[in-house]
């Protein structure tokens, strides 16, 4: 029998509950600052990283348009290593500012940007979505994917973490935009568009992105729309012909007459198909891959031809009636276009950097299936909510491992380069950088293999020759050393480097006339080579021209007043030309930039000595013997019979 429920002469009264508390998982600044925390941890070894000698040079080390903070001179400069992107050259200037040359103010700058991005990412999945742990997940494979290390790791790619940042700032404000309709920020996301193409021309897809973006959204294509884009597009066009322009300037886009167009659509799908699989699976990377070497084609370029086309097929018979599946393959296809080297750019068919903006795209696709499941059939397949978060887990924790790994690869160029040619043995490119390292840190012999080795790959390398002329002529060869300069300048009739170190080398064996001839070469190619003006000072020196001499030093410090060595062999001509008291004030400047070099103390003796300074001469001339300068014995013992000693 059931029981009776006891009756009350009032209403029962509700248990009052508490409201839920929302998962952690809801919580989207939780979220982000887990991202972002993951991302530190990850990229902290990068903070002990060096400088590399691929383009690091060029952009900052003996970059002089670092040394300044003057705006209109950023602005005004049309190139640097073949872009303008006088925001990212800017940026360069503000580290040296603060850092001088140390490596690790510019990894950390370019780690800091990278975070901003991995954030503005977040955001920007998290208002597409609406789902933080989609926007989350998103965000980190972005932030940690293997393939991304190039653009954080390398100081040179700051132009990639900088024009991204701006990117994404630039899509977010979009999206607040058509939420909101504010014209502001309609004008902010315009801003920050510019401020992305300044940072780097690749920029330019953003237009294309948001009429993709309003197709997912199936906003209404009318006069209106057309409009507001208008102004994108137009940007896009002009900083796309500068780009150009800048890259044709520094021969950045060059043709490759050994392969067809044909090769070339080898070379291309060959590479989306690297880059869609080395998405999922990112193993075997490289800083460097080359084209194949010339008059051979590996099986793996037509089986990657076959591959895309077959994927391509899979994507469209699949997803067809999938909008967001195609907005993301679309995202990932508009940013990799550009670079499937169809125009060719660089000596590289492949370049790891090339991603940074356009996986995203497949982060979206990729989100898409995780939140949704595959959309496949009428009715689709949903993916279940554990495999999924195991499947996204493993994912994380691998690219994870494998971005910390891979940033230590970029410690410095020894490592740089010997992990390419583990890779790539037959890449002539990673032999001379690798011969360059160690030629500079005093490996003659490494070096000139390597430049050997280079050389057999690709007996046409002008850098490779110059690079083993110096090995030549400082081992005393060199007429072998004038050779190869000889023969990288029939390969190009305007490289200076070619004329300058065959000048050195003509010097060094006598022939002053041909030598002189060489630098006013590189002086005609570049009015603003210091080095050419101080060797042309050195030659004049020689041949007892001291006016002249003095006027090319004069122009070399006007150049470059740090170009310290040039005050050492002014002094000597000064001497020459007994105006001693300036003689000695450059000496006392070469000394203090180098007190271990014995050159300077050893003439600032002579001129001592010229000025009736006898106690001083001696203590030089003291020094100079002290640091492995051989003296005459004989002017020792004058100074002192001078002095009554």
């Amino acid at each position: 029998m059931k029981k009776a429920t006891p009756v009350s002469g009032r209403a029962p009264v509700k248990k009052q509950t508490a409201p839920a508390r929302a998962a952690w998982y809801q919580n989207k600044w939780l979220l982000l600052s887990l991202t972002l925390l993951v991302t530190l941890v990850v990229y902290l070894p990068s903070l002990k990283n060096g400088w590399t000698n691929w383009d690091d040079n060029g952009y900052v080390i003996e970059n002089d348009l670092v040394k300044t903070l003057d705006l209109k001179t950023h602005f005004t400069t049309f190139q640097v290593m073949g872009n303008y992107h006088p925001l990212t050259t800017w940026s360069l200037a503000l580290d040296y500012s603060r850092y001088g040359l140390d490596a690790y103010g510019y990894h950390l700058t370019n780690l800091l940007i990278h975070l901003g991005s991995t954030m503005l990412l977040f955001w920007f999945l998290s208002m597409l979505f609406g789902n933080g742990l989609v926007a989350a997940f998103g965000a980190l494979v972005f932030s940690i994917h293997p393939m991304h290390v190039e653009s954080v790791a390398w100081v040179s790619e700051r132009k990639d973490v900088l024009y991204v940042l701006f990117y994404f700032a630039a899509l977010v404000s979009w999206l607040h935009y058509l939420n909101r309709k504010q014209a502001s920020m309609y004008a902010l996301s315009l801003l920050l568009f510019v401020l992305s193409l300044l940072s780097k021309g690749q920029a330019v897809t953003l237009p294309v992105v948001l009429v993709l973006i309003d197709w997912l959204r199936r906003r209404k294509w009318d006069i209106k729309a057309i409009l507001e884009k208008t102004p994108f597009f137009l940007m896009s066009v002009a900083f796309g012909i500068v780009a150009v322009l800048a890259q044709r300037e520094s021969k950045a886009i060059q043709d490759i007459p050994d392969y067809t167009f044909l090769h070339r659509l080898l070379f291309a799908s060959y590479a989306l198909f690297t880059y869609v699989w080395k998405f999922f699976v990112p193993v075997n990377l490289s800083a460097f891959y080359p084209y194949p070497i010339k008059g051979t084609i590996p099986v793996s370029y037509c089986v990657g031809l076959v591959a895309t086309l077959l994927l391509i097929a899979a994507v469209v018979f699949l997803f067809r009636e999938s909008r967001w599946m195609w907005f993301g393959l679309l995202v990932f296809g508009v940013n990799i276009a550009l670079l499937l080297q169809l125009l060719p750019v660089g000596s590289a068919v492949v370049a790891e950097r090339y991603t940074y903006l356009a996986y995203v795209g497949l982060i979206i696709a990729l989100g898409y299936v995780l939140m949704n499941g595959l959309p496949v059939g009428e009715k689709g397949y949903k993916v279940p909510r554990n495999a999924s978060l195991a499947v996204a887990s493993a994912m994380l924790v691998f690219f994870a491992y494998q971005t910390n790994a891979r940033i230590r690869v970029w410690h410095d160029s020894e490592k740089l380069w010997t992990n390419v040619l583990e890779q790539y043995a037959y890449a002539p490119n990673a032999h001379n950088n690798l011969g360059s390292y160690y030629q500079k840190n005093n490996e003659p012999a490494l070096a000139l293999h390597h430049f050997n080795v280079a050389l057999s790959y690709q007996s046409d390398f002008p850098e490779a020759l110059i690079n083993r002329s110096d090995i030549y002529r400082v081992n005393g060869k060199l007429d072998s050393a004038i050779a190869d300069c000889s023969h990288a300048i029939r390969l190009d009739p305007h490289y200076e480097g070619a004329y300058m170190n065959r000048g050195i080398a003509r010097s060094i064996a006598g022939q002053y006339d041909s030598a002189y001839n060489d630098f006013d070469h590189v002086i005609a190619i570049n009015p603003n080579n210091a080095r050419a003006y101080g060797n042309r000072g050195n030659l004049n020196d020689m041949r007892g021209n001291y006016e002249q001499a003095l006027a090319d030093y004069n122009r070399a410090l006007l150049l470059n007043p740090e170009y310290n060595e040039v005050y050492g062999n002014r002094a000597r001509t000064l001497a020459h030309l007994h105006r001693y008291d300036e003689a000695l004030a450059d000496l006392d400047k070469a000394v203090a930039d180098n007190p271990q070099n014995p050159e300077p103390y050893a003439l600032r003796a002579d001129v001592h000595n010229s000025l009736g300074r006898y106690r001083e001469a001696l203590e030089d001339v003291t020094t100079a013997q002290q640091l492995g300068k051989p003296i005459n014995p004989a002017f020792v013992a004058l100074l002192k019979q001078r002095l009554g000693e």
